[in-house]
């Protein structure tokens, strides 16, 4: 929530700076960290580019669908082009982290992710680096 509240802030300090030019929040795309989200194209695309590519995962699903899985936080663009290089989309996107059953704990500059579902388990199915000396993390409502 800190980092969607920082990208936010940069948003309002430098209107153009952060967007892609023609491009408005309002028309941005949003995909959650680690998740894979479906996204409906006009018409087919021969070309998919993402301006950071470590930031989010896109595959052509068929001739009118997109699959986007968000990689790591940030901002990025998207931009879609037909087999005659005619733009179909292009777009802002957004990585965040999920609203909910998701705690991240800081220890100096270390950032531990852990996904909660009655109890708290490192995120990407890792062991926490002394989890047998440490107590379970509870999530709140």
């Amino acid at each position: 929530m800190r980092r969607l509240a920082a990208l936010a802030l940069i948003a309002v300090a430098l209107p153009g700076a952060a967007l892609v030019p023609g491009v408005s929040w309002a028309q941005a795309l949003s995909v959650t960290i680690d998740q894979a989200q479906r996204l409906t194209i006009s018409r087919p695309a021969k070309d998919v580019i993402v301006g950071n590519p470590a930031l989010v995962d896109v595959a052509i699903l068929d001739d009118h669908h997109l699959l986007l899985t968000g990689k790591a936080y940030g901002v990025t663009n998207l931009v879609v082009t037909d087999p005659l290089g005619r733009e179909i989309l292009q777009r802002q996107m957004i990585v965040s982290a999920p609203e909910q059953n998701r705690v991240t704990v800081y220890r100096g500059a270390e950032a531990s992710s852990y996904a909660c579902a009655g109890k708290c388990e490192r995120s990407g199915g890792e062991p926490a680096a002394g989890a047998q000396n440490s107590a379970a993390a509870t999530p709140t409502p």
